[in-house]
């Protein structure tokens, strides 16, 4: 079993193995791990460096399962090629001079290695190991135009190195460091000292344009996106930036980093791969807007909200650190992933997620004290506001309901050009709220009251506040079943409130053990209340008022429905 932890020191490189279609993170902790992005886990992890030294960088092969790492040691870094289907080392490549650790790239035909460093680029065949060629360097930047051009930083100048031939040329553009060449060789990204960010044309070897990053900045890293239309540049101390084709002079602030950046892999598909500090963490980020699309490393939280589309179509999850993720059901493709802000405390978890009935809104509150609301047709946030800290959230059309738990239930009309706001005091702290099938009533309740408040005569017609026996009752549901039916689920009692006479409720209890302390969720289109237990197992009440256990499918406890 491959643990899913992530790196212990600094992620200083990243590659991406088409076959198998995997990313590969070295850290500066001595470990290369592969990592099943579809999954989000690692499903493969070992050690390549000499005592002392980290993986500062990786080549991947575009056809096969190959692997070149560099690890940088005491006295000289180690240059090995890895077959990843099977875990062996094929081939330890010698005679690159000894010093900083050098940059690496494979050849499209994989036939040739290349190592650069601060003052040296080698060259290897792969298939005997034999170095064909050591020339002076100057950088860290080298990639391959094709299998028999290879481009380095020299001196003052970009030297594009001719194999077949062993002639050169260059391309006149002061001392620099970092490079990168687009995957169909007609374009390349320069970054000199100043910094300046330069893109040249290849065909006619001219340069298109380029832009300056903000004062003391320092390129670390630059990569294309499949397309060659987007530059994407990671810059010492905590920034990513781009630059766009539509106008290559124009700078892009992209992302900015919770602490130093890493490394920097545009995947494939177009997301892109980041990592910083020392948490040893990856980032996957929409290339689109920045946002999280999921984090390789972190051990997984606890899933603590559920919710369905009305479509069906989406499942939206929230868990315990104060992430987000949406899925498209049919595919099983994660489309949204929502990272917390990195300065909020740990203590954020989601209590309540919850589609809208068009299924247009999707809203969150939890411990972190907000309340948040997304507009998944537009792709924009359209609700940020602080709370004392929320608990629940139900929708009715476009508005919005959510119990803050200390005697507030906020109410907004998202549907407004201007979202509005209404505060409603509670008698006492709120845990769940509820709206009947009018949207007339709004129900509140804690573990030992509940409230019933008419929205058109402004008045509570209901206060109880002698239902628990104790603080610390477990309120799990609390849901309107019927035009005057309520359904409230209390630490392994569930109750069916009779409003029909307001005045003299009528309320039936039925006694559920197996699910004291449980989640539970009510299913309106069946009428049935679904529970989860600590020792895996899955319930469900009956409209008949039995219980029947669903399953025991699960190694350990059920946390959300």
């Amino acid at each position: 079993m491959v643990p899913q932890t992530p790196h212990a020191e600094n992620v200083l490189a990243l590659a991406e193995l088409m076959e198998p279609r995997l990313l590969v993170s070295g850290g500066e902790d001595g470990i290369v791990r592969l990592w099943d992005v579809s999954l989000g886990r690692a499903v493969h992890s070992f050690r390549v460096t000499p005592e002392g030294g980290g993986v500062h960088s990786l080549a991947a092969s575009r056809s096969r399962p190959w692997l070149a790492t560099a690890v940088g040691g005491n006295l000289e870094s180690v240059i090995e090629l890895w077959d990843m289907s099977t875990s062996q080392r094929l081939r330890v490549f010698h005679g690159h001079p000894s010093g900083l650790s050098p940059s690496l790239a494979l050849a499209p035909d994989d036939a040739t290695l290349a190592a650069v460093s601060s003052d040296a680029l080698t060259l290897w065949s792969t298939e005997t190991g034999e170095r064909l060629v050591t020339l002076a360097a100057s950088g860290s930047g080298v990639a391959f135009l094709d299998d028999n051009h290879v481009v380095y930083q020299a001196a003052n100048s970009i030297v594009i190195l001719n194999l077949a031939t062993g002639t050169h040329e260059t391309i006149q553009t002061g001392p620099g460091d970092s490079l990168a060449i687009s995957s169909d060789g007609a374009l390349l990204a320069h970054c000199d000292n100043g910094p300046v960010v330069s893109v040249w044309d290849m065909a006619r070897r001219s340069r298109l344009g380029g832009a300056a990053l903000l004062r003391g900045s320092e390129c670390r890293a630059l990569a294309f996106s499949a397309d060659g239309r987007t530059l994407w540049i990671g810059a010492w101390l905590d920034q990513v930036y781009r630059l766009q084709a539509s106008n290559w002079n124009e700078l892009w602030g992209f992302l900015h980093l919770p602490s130093n950046f890493g490394a920097l892999l545009v995947l494939a598909d177009g997301r892109v791969a980041v990592s910083s500090g020392a948490s040893g963490d990856v980032d996957i980020r929409d290339s689109g807007t920045a946002a999280g699309l999921l984090r390789l490393g972190s051990p997984r939280p606890a899933v603590t909200a559920l919710a369905f589309s009305p479509s069906g179509e989406r499942l939206a999850a929230g868990d315990e650190y104060g992430s987000v993720r949406l899925w498209d059901v049919a595919s099983s493709e994660l489309t949204a992933f929502e990272l917390p802000d990195e300065e909020q405390p740990r203590d954020r978890r989601i209590e309540a997620i919850a589609f809208s009935p068009d299924s247009r809104w999707l809203a969150y509150t939890g411990r972190g004290g907000t309340v948040r609301v997304r507009d998944l047709v537009a792709g924009r946030k359209r609700l940020d506001a602080t709370l004392s800290g929320g608990q629940d959230l139900a929708f009715h059309g476009n508005r919005l309901l959510v119990a803050c738990g200390l005697r507030e239930v906020k109410i907004w009309d998202l549907g407004a050009a201007e979202v509005r706001e209404v505060t409603l005091s509670a008698p006492d702290s709120v845990d769940r709220v509820a709206l009947s099938e009018d949207g007339k009533w709004i129900a509140v309740s804690g573990p030992r009251s509940l409230w019933i408040y008419d929205r058109e005569t402004e008045a509570w017609l209901m206060q109880r506040d002698d239902l628990g026996s104790g603080f610390l009752n477990h309120l799990a549901v609390l849901s309107f079943t019927g035009p005057r039916t309520l359904l409230r689920m209390v630490d392994g009692e569930a109750e069916t409130w009779d409003l029909a006479r307001i005045a003299d409720a009528e309320v039936s209890r039925t006694l559920l053990p197996q699910l004291q302390g449980s989640p539970v969720v009510f299913d309106g289109g069946r009428g049935e209340l679904l529970g989860g237990t600590l020792d895996g197992a899955l319930w469900r009440l009956r409209r008949d008022g039995d219980i029947e256990k669903l399953s025991a499918a699960h190694e350990g406890n059920v946390w959300s429905l």
